[in-house]
């Protein structure tokens, strides 16, 4: 199959809000202990800042759901109009929803699983079409890179819905596109990540396994120390690749030490969480009733020099693209754009 290297130049999806959302509101993210999620929350600063309301972050993490309970109930102090985090299962935080429900404070969960939105869950984001997507575009990658024959291991977290739903979509797409392919997973905890042993897990796993060829993780961190700790073993001929690539991974894509990730464009992602937010807040009419997420698209050695290389990500971690993405949301809310 042919991979899809196209740059996405629209927000695909995102319907213009019917007014300018109120003045002088707050927004709390509630940010986890992983470089991503620091971008993303950066970008809901940056969107809250278009707006003219206030941007709070509490942190939390994620090895420690006792952390997230007290982000939670500490955020209602703000008074927001709406709360918004990631990575996080509804197993963990349902009963704080009642408490929501009384403070008429929205909630939006990403990458955290499936949800009905309602009057306090306003809406998600990053969950099931989200992940087909991206294992499309992955799939279709090492379908064609190779020759129909690759085997996939996914560095499964089961702790992060967004994880163990994209390694189902990867198993979905490669058993119906690719009859001589086969993916494989490895479970990680979210201790080992926040220790730094995922590679170690991951390469464990390799190693009992000659015929793995490719490695996709989840997030960037994920694969740090990977390929060192891969050409130790004696594997230099697996490839990584994976979600939410940063600047050190694209580098890596250039040397060919690493070889394809979708662009998460995490400043958009967290546009993304508060576009959710207003289309709640303007009405059941306007409010998204499936899993909403930023544009995405794969990098790879073949299409890197024409997005400008590593050196245009390394400002923001990532590559910005669309082109002018803030202000095509801005126009969206009908505020002011720069």
């Amino acid at each position: 199959m042919q991979p899809d290297l196209k740059i996405p130049t629209t927000l695909a999806g995102v319907t213009p809000l019917p007014a300018a959302p109120p003045s002088g509101r707050t927004i709390v993210s509630l940010t986890c202990n992983n470089p991503s999620c620091t971008i993303s929350s950066q970008g809901v600063a940056d969107a809250a800042a278009r707006l003219g309301w206030t941007y709070k972050s509490i942190p939390f993490k994620l090895e420690d759901t006792s952390t997230f309970i007290s982000a939670m109930d500490s955020a209602l102090a703000f008074k927001p109009a709406f709360v918004v985090f990631a990575g996080v299962a509804e197993a963990t935080w349902a009963g704080e929803i009642p408490k929501y429900k009384a403070a008429g404070v929205g909630i939006i969960p990403t990458g955290a699983g499936t949800f009905k939105p309602d009057d306090t869950i306003f809406g998600f984001a990053n969950d099931v079409a989200y992940v087909a997507k991206v294992a499309e575009q992955l799939g279709d990658w090492m379908i064609q890179d190779s020759g129909g024959k690759g085997h996939v291991l996914m560095a499964n977290y089961p702790e992060v819905p967004l994880s163990v739903n994209l390694t189902a979509a990867m198993k979905k797409f490669v058993a119906k596109n690719c009859g001589k392919c086969t993916v494989d997973s490895v479970d990680i905890s979210n201790a080992q990540l926040a220790s730094g042993a995922s590679a170690s897990t991951a390469v464990s796993a390799v190693q009992k396994n000659p015929a793995i060829t490719d490695i996709f993780v989840p997030l960037a961190t994920a694969a740090l120390g990977l390929r060192t700790a891969l050409d130790t073993a004696g594997r230099k001929d697996v490839k990584i690749g994976g979600l939410g690539a940063q600047y050190g991974n694209f580098v890596n894509v250039a040397s060919g030490a690493e070889s394809a990730w979708v662009n998460l464009n995490s400043g958009g992602n967290g546009y993304t969480y508060v576009d959710v937010g207003l289309h709640a807040m303007a009405g059941k009419k306007y409010q998204y009733k499936t899993d909403h997420y930023p544009p995405i698209f794969l990098v790879t050695k073949e299409n890197l020099p024409s997005l400008g290389g590593p050196e245009a990500a390394k400002a923001t971690a990532y590559f910005n693209l669309p082109v002018g993405l803030p202000d095509l949301f801005a126009s969206v809310w009908k505020v002011a754009t720069k």
